[in-house]
Parts: structure tokens; sequence; C-alpha cells
């Protein structure tokens, strides 16, 4: 009778550690799964990082980045040189006359009206994202989507053409 008690208190203790050895494996896979998620955030914010940008005054008196396309294109301008672009959601057209190598202006050819625009430096670029149910991760919009996302009041929709 001693020796089966001894066998089956035996079992008992390898029962319990297989058990808790499955959970420290459940433990430890949990754990490296959050450490690359965590890894793949920082990457993505260090992929940010400050930059300088491109930003008009609006009539509030607010700032507003212009997109990193537009951004660039101005950084490529010679003073008193200018660029003319088209905005695709509303087919307005504007003409930026870069004044300095940090201020411009922004002139409405169809109104007339014109705007302060400067350079800054901004900590930090929001990137809107989707996430692609059939690949299995996250993949960013392009700059234009992400201006007009970021421009939209909660509650409001846009339908992108």
């Amino acid at each position: 009778m001693m020796m089966k008690q001894k066998v089956h208190k035996l079992e008992q203790t390898i029962e319990t550690e297989r058990q808790q050895a499955t959970k420290y494996k459940i433990k430890a896979e949990k754990e490296a799964l959050k450490a690359k998620q965590y890894e793949e955030i920082q990457n993505r914010e260090q992929n940010i990082g400050c930059v300088d940008v491109w930003q008009w005054r609006e009539k509030d008196g607010t700032w507003k980045p212009y997109i990193k396309r537009i951004s660039d294109h101005i950084d490529k301008l010679h003073i008193n040189q200018w660029m003319e672009y088209t905005l695709p959601w509303n087919k307005n057209q504007y003409r930026i006359t870069r004044l300095s190598s940090t201020t411009a202006t922004q002139l409405n050819l169809k109104t007339n009206h014109q705007r302060i625009v400067k350079r800054d430096v901004v900590g930090s670029i929001i990137i809107w994202e989707w996430k692609d149910n059939d690949k299995g991760r996250w993949r960013a919009y392009d700059e234009i989507m992400g201006t007009i996302i970021q421009e939209l009041n909660v509650g409001k929709s846009y339908t992108y053409k």
C-alpha cells in the first residue's frame, strides 16, 4: 500500500509540474507576442520622428499641415518661385509662392484669397491605418486620404473617389 501511495504522489507531482510548465509556456508565448507587437509599434514610431512640415493659417488662426507630398514640393522651391496644385476633393486650385526658408503664401486662384504659410518642426505625424483582414496586418492610407480623415469632424463621413 505504501508503494502505491508513493507512486500516486509522484504521479501527482509530475502532473502538477507539467501543468505549471504549460502555464509558463503560455505566459512566455503571450509575453513574446506582446514584445513583438510593442516592437512593431516602436518601429513605426521611430520611422515617423520629428519632421519639418509646411502649414497654412486657417481663418480661425489655427495652423493646418499640408500633406507630405505638397510639403516636399514647397521645400524644393527657390525663394520667389511658385507652384500650383489642385485639391482632388473640391477641385480648388492654389498657388504657393515661397518667400523665405520658413515662409510662403498660398493663393486660391478662384477666390484670390491669400493665406500665410510657414515651415515648422512637428514632433509627430499621425498616420491613419486600416486593418487588412485578408493579410492580417495594418496598412497606411495614402497621404490624401489621411489628410481627409484627419480633418473630418467626429460623426462625419467622406466618400473617396
